[in-house]
């Protein structure tokens, strides 16, 4: 019999820590933002529009002071404000007699400590604070001697400070210094907003508790007794603040669309849970169709987030309501305020609908542009690499010479192909001889323009496709940053954008890009740039992006009819032929859902393992029903395997994330001859792992002449001492490393510098190298605030989709969720030898299942432009004699 667990709410406050406490956990998953923005919301920044940086807090256990008790109780939850001079509330369950845990979606509300006592424990707090401002402790202790034991509330602290400055002549410097800390610092700032907005600090943290600490923390807010002029940024926070206070008290439930937040606030990705509506108890606050709206926009987003599709058809949205028990006022509500569209009895969500629909818009843009026909002879181009690489076939690839033709004629390009069939490769020789062939004709001396971008949606794809090509290549999140980052100049326009010249706009690994991703680059090149080309590449059989959409699969098909869209079917790596076949069987028996035994050339039985041939490809590792045999058997190959001896040209790869944390495991005692996390359930990392970002963000990259200036900063008191304009500007000039989610590298130093300051804290610096030339330096706790590193000798097989390693070893497991394109993308993932480990009936009911289309609109979309401009094979492979109208390469 389950016995109920009981929820109660507790208000105190945390004690104050005597040592810094970097909480990761591995274990807590944490929501991550999207951080592609589209063209309206770029070009809303750029007018004043917010854009809230996002950061959940850590999981933590604090020692909370409950009201009214004696003894503190241990909390676990995740703490925004810690310091003890805030108020909390929070809604717990007990674990035991003395330690509680915060319910899940529930976030600790705050205010500030007020009647507060004259003990040593209240009067401590002003002293804490005023340090926490970056105050010197010589002048906190002069006026602590000033106040004698009288109690201060904090949001007084302000006008004590003046009546010190005015109690003699010798407090003026020190009170004047410390006003100025005060109203420059962060901490009174979150002060002042909880005085004058106790909605936001009750509400915001549980509703918006990525955004909630940019929000009251951006800009610095004018406080009552500052005579001088309002800055444009305290004006805008001030009234972002006012906004969501006076929401939060009249109309809660626009918080819970995006869509709304942004047309009616300017507020950019700002949108509440609707669970977390719930355990605020706003619910009640809100009309019965506001309520239903809500219901219908979460069930909807859940049906697109599991089906990866874009739009549901009317008729099943009604049955699906039935059965959801919303009623049908919630779907007026939506379609009234363009949260949701409805279009020939399909109905989307509004950001799906407008993408799909924008892509479409930018690639007709595309094709009625004035056309760019490179005057290339592609066969020749083709020979002669193919000469200079001593190919043992006599041939060209004739499916290279289609591609290389499409792309010299037409707008639009869609390559797909497996791995080792020569896609980027083609594209790169194309556009370098069409790029040469206009520089020799070119009078011009100085440096061209960037006119063919190299793109990819990872940071581990873009560094394979630099590795290539040779060429530079940027991840899609670069070329959106690079816009959006545009400096000033000194008579107020932006600086030209290095892309703005871009008249070749190549992504590579399509089958990752989602609609969102493609929208906001394509409306951006096509808007900002001189765009005239748009290649595509991929393999329409590799597991689409996880967002919902089918990009890659819907231009295929869509350009397909007209001839500009291609199938490369060669291999062209001999020492993959074997994986290439196998990937052939596994899409063709997948798509006919009938499993046949796929064509190891070794099986090793794990019942009586034997030795594994190294002269051997695709290897099956056949596991027997014991809980353990998973275990047993990736101890054996790691100890035996040929290609695993080495953790940098091999990887594993694995369906479900419980299997890569017991891999990771393995593997770093195996290899790093450590366990992964500590008695404290802490993650743990030594100087030789295989680590990744699990995460995309900005890092300060660390050298050992920054190291020497912190240092010497804090010997002579803390870096708080430094004037904070100085501070300001220092940090300006630090410099900032991007870190993409999935790069992979491995630790070749681990240093701890301690500060010998009033501080005495220690810093941990970890130097990161990814084997590909990049060395990166940085503060361990910025690594994993920003990036969130983790193991990486196992990965996902979705995380590791777009890279490729030597030797890979894929885990089946045991899950009835994959499907044969989860095996495809898996094994192709191996360049050389590939090992499925696992049970055959496993990998027959991966292949075996069905797998539910997705419903996008972008494919339709796509032959609605064909049809509309009346292809009759226009701008094609056959269209490239002398005598077509075409715009030469000069």
């Amino acid at each position: 019999m389950s016995r109920s667990i009981k929820v109660q709410t507790i208000t105190g406050y945390i004690l104050a820590n005597k040592e810094d406490d970097d909480v990761e956990n591995e274990d807590e998953e944490e929501e991550i933002q999207t951080e592609f923005l589209d063209m309206k919301e770029v070009n809303s920044v750029s007018s004043g529009g917010k854009v809230f940086k996002f950061s959940v807090p850590a999981s933590k256990e604090v020692s909370f002071m409950a009201n009214n008790e004696i003894e503190p109780y241990k909390v676990k939850g995740r703490f925004h404000l810690c310091d003890p001079w805030w108020e909390v509330t929070c809604t717990v369950r007990r674990v035991n007699k003395h330690k509680f845990s915060t319910i899940p979606s529930s976030y600790p509300s705050y205010s500030v400590r007020t009647n507060l006592s004259s003990d040593s424990e209240d009067h401590s707090l002003v002293p804490l604070f005023l340090k926490a401002c970056g105050a010197k402790p010589g002048f906190v202790t002069d006026f602590m001697k000033f106040l004698s034991k009288n109690v201060v509330e904090l949001i007084n602290v302000l006008d004590v400070l003046q009546d010190f400055e005015d109690s003699a002549l010798n407090h003026k410097a020190a009170a004047q210094e410390l006003k100025s800390n005060l109203m420059n610092s962060v901490a009174w700032t979150h002060v002042i907003v909880a005085r004058k907005y106790p909605q936001i600090m009750k509400y915001l943290p549980t509703l918006l508790p990525g955004q909630f600490m940019d929000i009251i923390s951006n800009g610095k807010m004018k406080n009552s007794r500052d005579t001088t002029e309002e800055t444009p940024e305290q004006q805008t926070n001030t009234h972002v603040l006012e906004k969501l206070e006076q929401l939060i008290k009249t109309d809660v439930w626009k918080l819970g669309f995006h869509y709304i937040m942004f047309r009616e606030f300017h507020m950019i990705r700002c949108e509440a849970k609707l669970e977390a509506f719930k355990v605020c108890n706003l619910l009640s606050r809100m009309t019965g169709e506001q309520r239903n709206g809500l219901e219908l926009y979460a069930k909807l987003k859940d049906y697109c987030r599991d089906t990866g599709s874009t739009y549901i058809e009317q008729n099943m949205l009604l049955e699906k309501m039935q059965q959801w028990k919303i009623e049908d006022a919630g779907f007026s509500f939506l379609h009234k305020h363009d949260v949701l569209k409805l279009e020939n009895k399909k109905v989307a969500l509004h950001n799906f609908f407008s993408y799909e629909k924008g892509i479409a818009e930018c690639l007709r843009a595309l094709i009625e542009g004035e056309p760019w026909v490179i005057d290339l002879n592609v066969r020749k181009v083709l020979q002669r690499a193919h000469d200079d690489l001593n190919h043992s076939a006599k041939k060209l690839d004739e499916d290279q010479v289609r591609a290389a033709e499409m792309m010299c004629a037409n707008p639009v390009t869609v390559i797909s192909g497996k791995g080792g069939c020569g896609k980027t490769t083609l594209v790169c020789l194309v556009f370098k001889m069409a790029m040469e062939k206009q520089t020799r004709n070119s009078d011009r001396d100085e440096k061209p323009a960037i006119e063919v971008l190299l793109t990819a949606p990872t940071g581990r794809a873009t560094s394979v496709l630099t590795k290539r090509t040779g060429c530079t290549a940027y991840t899609l999140h670069q070329v959106l940053w690079s816009f959006m980052n545009r400096k000033k100049q000194e008579n107020g326009n932006l600086q030209e954008w290095k892309f703005s010249k871009v008249r070749v706009l190549v992504v590579d690994e399509g089958s990752l890009v989602s609609v969102q991703m493609l929208h906001s680059v394509l409306s951006m090149l096509t808007k900002h740039a001189e765009l005239q080309k748009f290649i595509f590449l991929g393999d329409v059989r590799q597991l689409p992006s996880i967002e919902p959409g089918n990009t890659l699969y819907d231009l295929f098909e869509g350009f397909r009819k007209v001839r500009w869209a291609i199938e490369m079917r060669t291999n062209h790596r001999s020492e993959s032929e074997l994986i290439v076949r196998n990937a052939g069987l596994i899409s063709e028996m997948g798509k006919k859902r009938r499993y046949n035994p796929v064509e190891f050339d070794a099986t090793i039985n794990m019942t009586t393992p034997s030795t594994v041939p190294s002269d051997k490809s695709f290897i099956f590792v056949q596991i027997s029903e014991n809980d353990d045999a998973l275990q047993e058997a990736l101890k054996f190959l790691l100890k035996e395997a040929p290609g695993l001896e080495d953790h940098k040209s091999s990887q594993i790869v694995a369906f479900m994330r419980r299997d890569c944390q017991l891999i990771n495991e393995l593997c770093c005692k195996h290899y790093s001859h450590h366990v992964t996390k500590t008695h404290e359930n802490k993650i743990y990392f030594e100087v030789g792992d295989k680590v990744c970002c699990t995460k995309n963000g900005y890092i300060s990259e660390a050298d050992n002449e920054n190291m020497e200036e912190e240092h010497a900063h804090d010997i002579a008191g803390t870096s708080q001492d430094i004037p904070s304009t100085q501070r300001k500007n220092e940090q300006k000039q630090v410099k900032k490393e991007r870190m993409c989610n999935g790069e992979i590298f491995f630790i070749k130093a681990d240093v701890i510098d301690k500060d010998m300051g009033a501080r005495c804290k220690t810093r941990r610096y970890l130097t990161l190298d990814d084997e590909n030339g990049r060395v990166v330096t940085s503060n361990y706790s910025e690594l994993q605030k920003e990036c969130k590193l983790c193991h990486a000798w196992a990965r996902t097989i979705h995380t590791f989709q777009g890279s490729e390693a030597e030797t890979i070893v894929y885990v089946l497991g045991n899950t009835f969720v994959q499907n044969w394109q989860h095996v495809y993308t898996a094994v192709t993932r191996g360049q050389k030898r590939v090992y499925v480990v696992g049970r055959e009936r496993d990998l027959a009911r991966a292949i075996e299942k069905r797998i539910t289309p997705r419903n996008t609109r972008l494919r339709g979309r796509v032959k609605e432009i064909v049809a509309q401009l009346n292809f009759e094979d226009s701008f094609t492979q056959s269209d490239c004699s002398p005598d077509s109208k075409r715009q030469r390469v000069n």
